[in-house]
């Protein structure tokens, strides 16, 4: 499994171009939980909570999709101002809740 990750990695360097390059290692220096997000744009209060709980702008975006305020591909550098601080980061212990609930759902267990 070793050869073959290996192999994998190098193949796929070969296939990068260095502005890929860059943007996999500054990707690398964010942390995998910003996909849709620049991190630098986000209140820190907020990347504080999400790195602290192990919360990515994916599951984010999803539970303020599902009730109703943003549509999910909306980036969360987007939302307004007064709803980050208000209800992201106010109402922060309820979010995570919420998002701990999605993720039980979304679980498949494997048999």
């Amino acid at each position: 499994i070793y050869i073959f990750s290996s192999a994998f990695s190098y193949i796929l360097s070969l296939a990068l171009t260095p502005a890929d390059k860059k943007r996999a290692s500054d990707d690398d220096r964010k942390g995998s939980m910003f996909m849709d997000n620049d991190p630098d744009k986000l209140p820190k209060a907020l990347t504080d909570l999400m790195r602290g709980n192990g919360v990515s702008d994916w599951d984010i975006q999803n539970v303020v999709a599902a009730k109703g305020y943003y549509p999910s591909a909306t980036p969360i550098e987007r939302y307004d101002e007064g709803f980050i601080q208000g209800v992201l980061i106010g109402a922060w212990p309820k979010v995570y809740e919420m998002i701990r609930m999605m993720r039980e759902k979304q679980e498949i267990p494997f048999i």
